[in-house]
């Protein structure tokens, strides 16, 4: 009887399916090395050596100088002129009173700024910081299998 012989065939079977779970492992192995090299490559932030409690202290602060700066400083205001009537020399005066007025809140205005920056750069640390969070399960998975 010329026909194939049943070991055969199932042999055959078994190498391609052991070729397949190695050919997967080798590509799970890849894309888990591809994502642990784009974690360690990311840039440090200027927040990146700082505790999660500090960090959630520190943007607490933030907010209160951004919220006090804005309150007491009259951010958004624009200085007007008041008393025009005292001829020239009022005048250079009250134009001298609303230059200084306008560069006090524009300074404030600038401080306000510096604060905000800080506070979003808090915030884009704490992300980062939830993205590679888990158990090393979950990170192994995510690396594994995030293409």
């Amino acid at each position: 009887m010329g026909g194939r012989v049943r070991g055969e065939k199932s042999g055959s079977n078994a190498k391609l399916l052991l070729f397949l779970l190695v050919a997967l492992l080798g590509v799970i192995g890849w894309n888990f090395h591809r994502n642990l090299m784009a974690e360690t490559n990311v840039p440090k932030g200027a927040f990146s050596g700082v505790k999660d409690a500090d960090l959630d202290v520190l943007r607490a602060a933030y907010q209160s100088e951004v919220d006090a700066l804005t309150r007491k400083g009259g951010i958004g205001l624009r200085a007007t002129a008041r008393n025009t009537t005292g001829g020239v020399a009022g005048g250079a005066r009250e134009f001298a009173r609303a230059q200084r007025a306008m560069r006090s809140t524009r300074e404030k205005g600038y401080e306000v700024a510096e604060r905000e920056a800080a506070i979003e750069a808090i915030e884009q640390e704490q992300a980062r910081r939830q993205s590679v969070a888990g158990t090393p399960m979950q990170v192994f998975l995510r690396r594994a299998f995030t293409f």
